[in-house]
């Protein structure tokens, strides 16, 4: 069942964001300050393939060096995806258990948004915003750049052999030597390699306004269903 929509944290609060959807899993706590800077106060990451045994540890660890306790927080954000089907559901399920126990706002927000704002871009720029769909084929959304970048069009998977066609200037993404092996792409094309996304995910929260929406932890944005499912009755 979906929680109502929390209204949003205000300045002067601290965040605790979780990222298990991309090859890079992080961890990151920050602190919104009342002058509206926003400061990473501590963060860890690790291979996407050793994080579900060490989640908890990796926000356990976050918190301490942040001297802030679980129910202090003033807000939780994860990321949806699309992405690793398992490392999603174990970051949207670890929000959605300390939240429960908390009452915290939360929220979560898709991987595109947040390579959209992890581009480093300037405002206006068209970006394209990519996740490895495997058998080369990618999950991608076009954004106008922005401190809240805007979507230009709805997410799709695309052959890499497309991608050029695309005609962006600048691409956000993780590992991404395949794309840029592709002959077809504009002399200029920028290249990000986006690593940890949650301290960026909390930024991006900041910056929003409205309010967070609980429920999204279990809206879970995969885009294809699992390569595997439960046995035919």
């Amino acid at each position: 069942m979906s929680t109502p929509p929390a209204s949003s944290p205000k300045p002067g609060t601290a965040l605790l964001a979780l990222d298990t959807a991309s090859p890079t899993v992080s961890v990151a706590a920050l602190r919104w300050g009342a002058d509206g800077a926003v400061a990473v106060v501590a963060e860890r990451s690790l291979a996407q393939r050793r994080s579900s045994a060490v989640l908890l540890r990796l926000v356990d660890e976050v918190l301490r060096e942040a001297g802030e306790a679980l129910g202090d927080l003033d807000g939780l954000v994860a990321v949806r995806g699309p992405g690793s089907f398992t490392g999603l559901r174990v970051g949207l399920a670890t929000v959605l258990g300390l939240h429960q126990a908390t009452a915290l706002p939360a929220t979560a927000l898709s991987s595109f948004e947040v390579l959209a704002t992890a581009a480093g871009a300037v405002d206006g720029d068209e970006v394209l915003t990519v996740v490895d769909a495997r058998r080369g084929d990618y999950f991608v959304q076009r954004y106008t750049a922005g401190a809240v970048p805007v979507a230009l069009d709805e997410p799709r998977r695309m052959p890499l052999t497309r991608l050029p066609d695309l005609g962006v200037s600048r691409v956000v993404g993780h590992s991404l030597g395949a794309l840029r092996a592709d002959a077809g792409w504009a002399p200029g094309t920028r290249w990000v390699e986006a690593g940890a996304l949650a301290a960026t995910a909390a930024r991006l929260v900041a910056r929003r306004d409205g309010p967070w929406d609980a429920g999204l932890l279990t809206r879970p944005l995969y885009l294809e269903a699992p390569a595997v499912g439960p046995p035919a009755r």
